[in-house]
């Protein structure tokens, strides 16, 4: 009887160290699955509708790459607005990135500024001098608010340009 015993331990340590050995490799191979500085906006991931003024305007649908180190966002308005970000973190600034590309073309690439759990704050600034800052909040309800505001003054004012709460569908 205490063979038996003896030999499930062994199993179970052979086993149990494979594990540990797997979990390495995937670590490895999928190193943006793990550290955290490719996840500050993982609280969006989802189908969402978006509200402006506790009005419908939109829908908006939030996917993770298979590997986990890019986001990506698909936004359409009912009004026919389109558009898609890219987001990723930065190994070369240490900040995560957002590349926004709307149906025009028109391309706007966002720093962080600020992430910590269920936040993430990034800005812009134009050629002009303008700087665009947004800021990502995931409320107690489980919905997201997104805020958009510039400010031609070097930040010493804001107005607000964007609120969208993103609803989750059912």
């Amino acid at each position: 009887m205490k063979k038996v015993h003896f030999s499930l331990l062994i199993f179970l340590l052979i086993l149990n160290s494979n594990c540990f050995a797997q979990d390495q490799d995937d670590k490895k191979a999928f190193p943006c699955r793990y550290g955290e500085e490719y996840k500050p906006l993982d609280f969006w991931l989802g189908e969402w509708d978006v509200y402006v003024n506790d009005k419908k305007t939109g829908t908006s649908s939030i996917t993770k790459s298979e590997g986990g180190c890019t986001l990506y966002e698909d936004y359409k308005t009912f009004k026919g607005f389109l558009g898609r970000s890219t987001n990723y973190y930065d190994p070369v600034d240490k900040k995560y990135t957002q590349i926004w590309i709307d149906k025009f073309n028109n391309i706007t690439i966002f720093k962080e500024v600020e992430a910590k759990k269920n936040y993430l704050q990034m800005s812009v600034k134009n050629k002009e001098g303008k700087i665009t800052r947004m800021t990502y909040t995931k409320n107690s309800t489980g919905n997201v608010t997104q805020i958009m505001e510039d400010s031609k003054d070097q930040g010493k004012s804001w107005v607000v340009t964007f609120t969208g709460i993103y609803k989750k569908k059912n």
